[in-house]
């Protein structure tokens, strides 16, 4: 119940809602709405709204506060073109994948805050059971990697643009660890044996994936300008990726060849006397990729 003269409201998820008069049409009046996690919040914000009953546009506008048809889209597209130039591209695109994909067709035009906690663990877990094309479920992985993204954009909601927004940060997808299938020595032996024996570049980047432990994008992305004659080792410091196109229908996917995500991963890898010696039997011209 309203305090006594006031559309002041506790709302069942705990947050309080005040109503206000914002505009009139066809003499039917407008209502606005004010959001907050207190009723004092609530009250104050109110209390500096102008006289909506001197008011007949509908777009008149709480001072100090926001009206609460700004969707969760509008909002997410401000977080992403916030974040551009701080991100890389394949970032940027793996962002607007979830976006489209996953959070617009679900939450796209619902406003910001009226998105509740209930709503997105609902979502996280058929996102868990009945996700993907295929309707069978995407991974753990995956869906948390949605919901940081979902999280981000509250966290950019409640602190740049003042939307009083439900806290989301307790909700997470379990992930369970698998198991990782290592060569044994004398598997690896007998690959290392068998690439030896029809050595190609493309066996012997395996070779040096093997004995380096060097990612395959960084091994596409090596030059021979990066190996290093004189002190025997490799200089890790591109990495190569195909992401999708979203500006042009013309083509879907481009490579793209870019410093690693993380600055660790920039490094110098010696190379084993073995693998040194096949790699000098197929020296190529520095400006040419290794493989």
């Amino acid at each position: 119940m309203p305090r006594r003269g006031e559309n002041i409201y506790k709302r069942k998820d705990g947050r309080w809602e005040g109503r206000y008069i914002k505009g009139h049409i066809d003499g039917k009046a407008r209502y606005g709405y004010v959001y907050a996690r207190t009723y004092k919040e609530v009250r104050e914000k109110m209390s500096v709204l102008p006289d909506t009953h001197a008011q007949q546009d509908e777009q008149v506008t709480a001072i100090g506060a926001h009206q609460t048809d700004a969707s969760f889209k509008s909002v997410a597209v401000e977080w992403l073109e916030s974040l551009k130039p701080q991100l890389k591209i394949s970032s940027v695109v793996k962002y607007t994948n979830i976006l489209t994909t996953y959070l617009f067709p679900r939450f796209g035009d619902k406003g910001i805050e009226s998105i509740t906690r209930e709503e997105i663990t609902l979502f996280s877990n058929e996102l868990l059971v009945s996700g993907g094309h295929k309707g069978e479920g995407l991974l753990p992985k995956t869906v948390t990697g949605i919901l940081s993204v979902l999280k981000s954009i509250f966290a950019y909601a409640e602190k740049y643009e003042k939307y009083t927004v439900f806290d989301i940060k307790g909700i997470s997808v379990r992930q369970s660890q698998k198991s990782l299938r290592i060569l044994s020595r004398s598997e690896q032996q007998t690959l290392g044996n068998y690439l030896r024996e029809y050595l190609t570049l493309t066996n012997l980047g395996i070779l040096v994936c093997l004995y380096t432990g060097m990612r395959i994008g960084e091994i596409c992305a090596l030059k021979w300008e990066d190996i290093s004659f004189d002190e025997q080792y490799v200089y890790v410091h591109k990495t190569m990726q195909r992401i999708q196109n979203t500006d042009t229908a013309e083509q879907k996917t481009s490579v793209l060849i870019s410093s690693p995500k993380s600055g660790c991963s920039i490094r110098k890898v010696p190379l084993p006397d073995e693998i040194f010696r096949l790699i000098i039997v197929k020296k190529c011209p520095e400006n040419t990729y290794f493989l």
